[in-house]
């Protein structure tokens, strides 16, 4: 039997990422009429919230890079013709404080000591040429190298297919015979321990659905949502972690399906 809970936030769910050990899941909150940006924190094994939602003043070029231990790492933009996530942000998120912030780095990804301690792989230009540093994730200090593996991330997210790629077309057709429907724009794939993962959208009386469909490995379909209001562009409104499927309801709501007798 599949174990589900619900985590509601009072305006739109812009971007979920997870920490490497899959606990935490940081949530990027937008509302676009009021430029409001807003951040909050939930306990993926209990549902509660570790960071209400906080809303950060004048910062709506701000977005969500990582979360890990207890920092929510966050970018800046530099430009806002052509986006580029230059600068970052630490902040502990059981206090809402602002830990440190450096506006010459570009976020890489989380890495760990053979000791397993967590730290920052980020990249600088210096000239036309980018050179790797590592940081202190709660300081920002930098630290040597020689120490740092690269994480594996227990969260997966999904490939997205536009039509102009052969899979496209071949999914297309899986589920012209599966569900007698036609997607458009983009199809969403992603591998889920021996369950696999499709979103796409419908045109339905001349306005764009959503659709979740997941499949175990004989093809059957055991779980099926549909997401209104959904824009094409976007993130891809699910994601993986070991046994734990999440997924936006709707806009403003996230759904935690746990399905304990799947293989880990």
């Amino acid at each position: 039997m599949f174990k589900e809970y619900r985590v509601q936030f009072s305006t739109q769910i812009f971007r979920m990422l997870c920490d490497t050990q899959a606990r935490r899941l940081a949530v990027e909150l937008r509302k676009a009429q009021t430029q409001e940006l807003a951040f909050a924190v939930i306990d993926l094994q209990t549902s509660e919230t570790v960071m209400p939602e906080t809303t950060m003043e004048n910062t709506w070029r701000v977005g969500l890079s990582a979360v890990e231990d207890t920092v929510l790492l966050l970018h800046t933009f530099t430009e806002s013709n052509y986006p580029d996530n230059k600068g970052l942000i630490s902040i502990d998120y059981t206090t809402a404080t602002i830990l440190w912030d450096n506006p010459h780095y570009y976020f890489d990804t989380i890495v760990e000591t053979t000791a397993g301690q967590k730290a920052l792989k980020v990249s600088n230009l210096v000239g036309e040429r980018a050179t790797d540093s590592y940081l202190h994730l709660r300081t920002g200090e930098l630290l040597p190298a020689n120490f740092f593996q690269t994480s594996t991330y227990p969260q997966q997210h999904a490939q997205r297919y536009t039509e102009a790629q052969a899979f496209f077309g071949q999914m297309q057709s899986y589920l012209a015979n599966k569900v007698a429907e036609t997607p458009t724009a983009v199809i969403d794939y992603l591998e889920w321990q021996d369950c696999f993962v499709i979103g796409y959208f419908i045109n339905e009386n001349n306005s764009l659905l959503y659709k979740l469909l997941v499949f175990n490995a004989k093809k059957e379909m055991i779980a099926t949502h549909t997401i209104q209001n959904l824009s094409v562009h976007a993130p891809i409104p699910f994601m993986t972690f070991g046994t734990a499927l999440l997924f936006l309801e709707n806009l403003q709501t996230i759904q935690l399906i746990i399905a304990p007798n799947l293989p880990q």
